[in-house]
């Protein structure tokens, strides 16, 4: 019998309250590691912290949700999967191990090439997740001597990459802040003369859009400050385009495509899971930092036909489907309005100084309305 989800907004807060109950005194005369998980659950219940899985409430505006185009629920897509299965009826639909021995296939190799001239790149790399991708990418490309500088805001999974990085000169600036952008630059050449003579390189990541807050990078304003201090061209952006892909851009291409940087970019993270609706992971940069990741990166596993199929199949409607003309276009006017009276950021998000004041709010206005952590946004 299949869990039924939730029917109300009330029932899902019900659950949300039920997942803080204290419990660690329930299961003390069990196990020692029963009691010990349940006592640190505790410490975060008591802080209303601890997390559960949730369902979508059926009929509901889900603005949670990553499936901004609405591709996932598309019934013209559906069909086109299944079409794009049908044409390669030999295909082998498991893995069947990892592509560096004998798991890869034509298939494959044709679609990366093909995402990879839709984004203008030389080469791509499809992975499992766009958070495979960017740890790929931080614990091969950046050498010992090397330099990462990174906005405080990026993703969690690039903070997984540099933590196992060979590079430990790591440093942060503020959010979308050119002033400390600049000065970091310049902190940076002066204690790392190295980075002057160009035997070293210095990797400046960054999102495209920022998914807690909504904002756009001031990208180009960055690679212009970035060539005044190292004109030969060894300061390599690495931009996470996760939240940008399919929605900026010609046909979707993303902020590097939109701003025409492509020469200008060393790497881009383009993720399936967004709205794209689908699955998987692409770095687009030239060759060599693909051979790089095949080489020495440990991300590189078994990927299956059915799912390399779905990221093609939602590939095509970039090239034919405008933006304005999804839901999530009514959607946003409809949240706009019914969130217009509260203290809001320009992107729609409720600061968390007015977070309490503005949930009672809107929970007037029917809208059921659930603070979300930065760990909890993928």
């Amino acid at each position: 019998m299949g869990i039924a989800p939730f029917s109300s907004g009330e029932e899902l807060l019900d659950q949300v309250m039920k997942n803080q109950e204290l419990r660690a005194h329930l299961v003390k005369d069990e196990s020692p590691l029963h009691y010990q998980l349940e006592s640190k659950l505790d410490e975060r219940r008591k802080q209303f912290k601890v997390l559960s899985t949730r369902f979508a409430i059926p009929g509901s505006k889900d603005f949670s949700s990553n499936d901004v185009l609405s591709l996932s629920s598309s019934g013209l897509l559906r069909k086109a999967w299944d079409a794009e299965m049908a044409k390669y009826p030999g295909i082998q639909i498991g893995s069947g191990g990892s592509r560096l021995l004998d798991g890869s296939h034509p298939y494959t190799e044709e679609l990366e090439q093909r995402i990879a001239h839709f984004h203008g790149a030389e080469g791509a790399m499809i992975l499992n997740s766009g958070c495979e991708a960017n740890v790929a990418i931080f614990t091969t490309l950046p050498a010992k001597d090397d330099v990462i500088l990174h906005d405080e805001l990026v993703h969690a999974s690039i903070h997984d990459g540099m933590a196992s990085s060979k590079c430990k000169n790591q440093f942060r600036f503020a959010h979308n802040d050119l002033d400390d952008f600049t000065e970091k630059l310049l902190k940076i050449r002066e204690d790392f003369p190295s980075l002057k003579d160009c035997k070293n390189n210095l990797y400046i990541s960054v999102e495209a859009i920022y998914s807690m807050d909504g904002d756009i990078t001031p990208l180009t304003d960055m690679v212009q400050i970035a060539k005044e201090f190292y004109p030969r061209g060894n300061a390599n952006f690495i931009v996470d385009e996760a939240h940008a892909t399919g929605l900026l851009g010609h046909q979707g291409c993303g902020l590097v495509g939109m701003l025409g940087l492509h020469k200008e970019i060393a790497i881009r993270v383009h993720t399936f899971s967004k709205a794209l609706a689908s699955y998987g992971g692409m770095p687009s940069p030239y060759p060599s930092p693909v051979e790089i990741c095949y080489t020495y990166s440990k991300r590189i596993v078994p990927k299956c036909a059915h799912i390399l199929a779905d990221s093609s199949t939602k590939h095509r409607p970039l090239l034919t489907v405008p933006f304005h003309h999804s839901p999530c276009c009514t959607s946003l006017t409809m949240f706009r309005r019914q969130v217009s009276f509260c203290a809001a950021a320009p992107s729609g998000i409720i600061s968390s100084t007015s977070l309490d004041a503005s949930c009672t709010q809107l929970r007037r206005r029917f809208l059921q309305w659930l603070p979300s952590n930065a760990h909890t946004i993928f």
